[in-house]
C-alpha cells in the first residue's frame, strides 16, 4: 500500500511517515526542500507549491496513492493573528491544490485532512462532538473551518473519499513547541520558578505523536474500501480526557525538578480556547484498539527524548 504524506518535514507528516513506515506502507513525502529531511523514510519529492496545480497533479498520477495525508500547512494560532492572509494561503491554499491536483491526476486515494480542535472555539458544554457547531475564535481555526468546507465540496461533486480529523492536543518528541515543550525548555534553562501563562485552569486533551499518527493511518485504510458517501468522514482525534495546564506542569516538575514552584501568571493568550475535552465514541466505535496512553506515561516518553 502506498502513502503520499505532504508537508513530511514537519511534525505532523514526519510521524505519519515514520508510523507508516514502521507499518509496511511505501512511503513517499513531498516538501519544499530540495533535499529529503535527515531520518525521513521513503521517497521524496520536492514540491512548490507556487508552481500551481499540475506539477502536483502530475506527482499523484506518478506515485498513485492509496492514501494521501496532507499535512502541509499553517500551524500557528499566533501566526494566523500576525500574518492571517499568510496562514490562509497556507491553509486553504495548499490544500485547494491539493483536491484539485487528486481530481486531475484521476487518482481516487483516500486524502486526510489533519483539521484542528480550534474550530470548535470555546465550546459551552464538554466533552464536545463533530456534531457541535463550529465557532472559532482565531484566524487559523476559521481557516480550518474553510478546508473542511472545501473537502465537502469536493466529496458532494466530485466524490472524493475524505477524512477530517479534528486534532486536539498533540504531544510526542517531534514537536519542540507548544504548552509541554514551553514548560521543558523552562525547566533545562533556569532554577527559578516555572512561569505558565494564564490561571492553570485552561484545560486540554492531549494525545500521544504515534497514537496520533496510528489513528490518521488506521482511519484512511477503513475508507478504502467504503462505500461512496457525499460526506466526508469527521472524526475527533484525541484521548477523551480533560487536563490542566497546572496539573501538566505540576507532573513535568515532579518528574524532572521536584519542588520547583509553578506561578501563573493569568495572561491569557488571544486565539486559545479556554477548555477542551473531546467526545471521542466515533472514534472508538471505528478503532476500537484505540486506548490512549496515560498522560503521565506520554510526556515522560517526550521528555525523555527531549533530554
Amino acid at each position: 500500500m502506498i502513502i503520499l504524506v505532504t508537508g513530511a518535514s514537519g511534525f505532523v507528516g514526519r510521524v505519519v511517515a515514520l508510523e507508516s513506515a514502521q507499518r509496511g506502507l511505501t512511503v513517499h513525502g513531498c516538501g519544499s526542500s530540495a533535499r529529503q529531511p535527515a531520518g525521513l523514510p521513503g521517497t521524496w519529492h520536492q514540491v512548490a507549491w507556487s508552481q500551481g496545480v499540475q506539477p502536483l497533479a502530475d506527482l499523484v498520477a506518478e506515485v498513485s496513492p492509496d492514501l494521501i495525508v496532507h499535512a502541509a500547512g499553517s500551524a500557528s494560532v499566533a501566526d494566523s493573528l500576525r500574518t492571517p492572509l499568510a496562514d490562509l494561503q497556507a491553509s486553504l491554499g495548499t490544500w485547494s491544490l491539493l483536491l484539485e491536483a487528486t481530481r486531475l491526476s484521476s487518482r481516487r486515494p483516500v486524502l486526510v485532512f489533519p483539521s484542528s480542535a480550534a474550530v470548535y472555539g470555546n465550546p459551552k458544554s464538554l466533552p464536545v462532538s463533530e456534531e457541535t457547531n463550529c465557532n472559532p475564535v482565531s484566524p487559523y481555526g476559521w481557516h480550518k473551518v474553510m478546508c473542511e468546507n472545501l473537502a465537502r465540496s469536493h466529496a458532494a461533486f466530485f466524490g472524493a473519499k475524505i477524512v477530517i480529523a479534528r486534532l486536539f492536543s498533540v504531544i510526542g518528541a517531534h514537536q519542540k513547541r507548544l504548552l509541554v515543550w514551553e514548560l521543558f525548555d523552562q525547566l533545562q534553562r533556569s532554577a527559578g520558578p516555572v512561569r505558565l501563562m494564564g490561571s492553570g485552569k485552561e484545560t486540554r486533551d492531549f494525545l500521544g505523536e504515534r497514537e496520533m499518527a496510528g489513528a490518521l493511518i488506521s482511519l484512511a485504510m477503513n475508507q478504502i474500501h467504503a462505500e461512496p458517501s457525499t460526506e466526508p468522514l469527521v472524526v475527533n482525534l484525541a484521548s477523551g480526557r480533560e487536563v490542566s495546564t497546572l496539573q501538566i506542569a505540576q507532573l513535568l516538575v515532579d518528574m524532572f525538578a521536584p519542588g520547583r514552584e509553578i506561578v501563573c501568571q493569568g495572561e491569557q493568550r488571544q486565539g486559545d480556547p479556554l477548555r477542551w475535552c473531546a467526545e471521542i465514541s466515533r472514534l472508538r466505535n471505528l478503532l476500537p484498539d484505540h486506548k490512549p496512553s496515560p498522560i503521565e506515561q506520554t510526556l515522560h516518553q517526550a521528555v525523555a527524548a527531549w533530554q
